[in-house]
């Protein structure tokens, strides 16, 4: 080892890159960070410098791997071609910023260590989380890392996300692979290890919804198979699209409550109110389009996410058709800058990214019959807080969006996992409807009831039994708790050392 000091963290950001896409290799968020925990704990010969690096590595590399799948590969309108360079060029701080706060996540966990190797487990867990918060933070809806969405991979295990989220899901996957760090160190950490991987499967066991009533609600989702087989209506004295309206037709013959196109069949925006789209302006009337869609879908409800123009305003809108009238809109809640809007003082030094800048809206839910729709548009499957509010007046969440501006499948990968990860917060069912796929009916306990994978083209077809459960702790308090006990957690190992209880 110490001819080779950097061996382990290396081990590690090897294990964590195949926890992910396209290996997904679930279990091994177990043992991921195992070496690196060890690296930090095991060698207190070493110099706290070669713990900081080890883990900055561990981090860089991980981080590294994520933004080559992503933002090196990222595409965008060809006009703002300098944004594009600049989000593909984003690699390297976000390398240094992942790898920072990995180095002090460890160089923590070794500094505040004591003789009480439970203790010392639950620390490391809680350093590492606290920092993938920070990084959640800083990155948004365009965090890919956060280890607790390989829960996904573990039904038995992703209930417990009714109890904290996927923060407590990381928590659980770090301290794991912390106490396996301690049983290499001490055979006397055995028992405490196995203890705390049955009291995470009991508390799931037991964080698991149950149902009270039963509402069947069916719904087909349209995915296309690759981008050669996206594109817009030809607008003229009619809308014409022959290919969508075959796919219309195919979906209907299911006989669903809805139907869902998870992009916009026109190009452009859709124009509210009569008002008619100057020749400069790409797009359609609304009445025009609630015209083609009922007589491609006559006897369906149709739900197609477009960008809307209404009163001088845009804004990022799914909306749902029903006999050529509108019969429910959502209109975006979170929006994300340079990819929604243009910010002001980007404008200023002449670097715009939009064609329009989107306007916030208040969100809204939407009822077809007896079954209230909540709705995360896009970006906003990563955004809890509003799952949350939806799901406390909502028996249904729809997710649908399009991760195109991203050559790799990693984003969408990870977009489904945040979509089961929203329903097993808020023991709520979610559609989440990809253009390009995977699409996917998700059950309120967060396991997949039916798929459409990525590069499968056709029509993606289920009933969800919907009911409604009491609201689930996460519903309720949402991360708060684990927050305190995160923060208590390494206060607890500082005040033991102060005072010299650790030895």
């Amino acid at each position: 080892m110490s001819r080779m000091p950097y061996t382990l963290p290396l081990l590690s950001a090897v294990a964590l890159v195949l926890v992910f896409y396209p290996a997904n290799l679930w279990w091994l968020a177990v043992f991921a960070l195992a070496p690196l925990y060890y690296f930090a704990a095991a060698y207190p010969a070493h110099p706290l410098r070669v713990t900081l690096w080890g883990a900055f590595a561990t981090g860089a590399l991980y981080a590294s791997y994520l933004s080559v799948l992503t933002v090196v590969q990222f595409h965008w309108l060809p006009p703002a071609y300098l944004f594009a360079w600049g989000v593909r060029l984003s690699f390297i701080p976000i390398a240094l910023i992942s790898g920072t706060l990995m180095g002090c996540a460890f160089l923590l966990y070794r500094l505040l260590r004591t003789r009480h190797a439970p203790l010392n487990a639950l620390v490391g867990g809680a350093l590492f989380t606290l920092s993938e918060l920070i990084l959640k933070y800083i990155f948004g809806s365009f965090y890919f890392g956060a280890i607790g969405s390989a829960a996904t991979g573990v039904p038995f295990l992703l209930p417990l996300a009714a109890l904290g989220g996927e923060p407590l899901l990381s928590f659980v996957f770090a301290t794991a692979a912390a106490f396996v760090a301690e049983a290499f160190i001490s055979r006397r950490s055995i028992p405490w290890a196995a203890g705390f991987v049955m009291l995470a499967v009991a508390a799931a066991a037991w964080a698991h919804p149950v149902l009270s009533g039963h509402e069947p609600f069916s719904v087909a989702v349209i995915q296309l198979g690759d981008r050669k087989e996206a594109g817009f209506a030809r607008v003229g004295e009619e809308i014409s699209f022959p290919q969508l309206e075959a796919r219309l037709a195919e979906a209907q013959q299911l006989e669903p409550d809805l139907i869902i196109y998870p992009f916009s069949p026109v190009e452009g925006a859709v124009f509210r109110g009569g008002e008619t789209p100057p020749r400069s302006a790409l797009g359609v009337r609304e009445e025009a389009l609630g015209a083609w869609l009922a007589r491609a879908a006559p006897r369906s409800t149709v739900m197609t996410w477009n960008p809307v123009r209404d009163d001088g305003a845009y804004y990022n809108a799914y909306q749902y058709w029903r006999g050529g009238e509108m019969v429910g809109e959502y209109r975006k809640r979170a929006l994300f800058p340079f990819l929604d809007y243009t910010p002001q003082w980007a404008k200023r030094l002449g670097l715009y990214t939009t064609v329009f800048d989107v306007s916030q809206s208040a969100g809204g839910t939407v009822k077809i019959g007896e079954v209230t729709l909540g709705a995360l548009l896009c970006s906003e499957v990563n955004h809890p807080e509003l799952a949350r509010e939806d799901a406390a007046r909502a028996l249904l969440l729809v997710a649908a969006g399009s991760e195109a501006m991203f050559e790799s499948g990693i984003a969408s990968d990870f977009n489904l996992r945040a979509a089961q990860l929203r329903a097993a917060e808020n023991a709520v069912s979610v559609v989440r409807a990809n253009l390009l796929g995977p699409s996917a009916l998700i059950a309120s306990d967060g396991s997949i009831i039916n798929i459409l994978p990525q590069g499968a083209s056709g029509v993606l077809h289920g009933t969800l039994n919907l009911g409604k459960s009491t609201t689930t702790p996460f519903g309720r308090f949402g991360s708060a708790p684990l927050w305190g006990m995160l923060v208590a957690l390494p206060l607890v190992a500082a005040l033991l050392r102060r005072y010299g209880i650790h030895e």
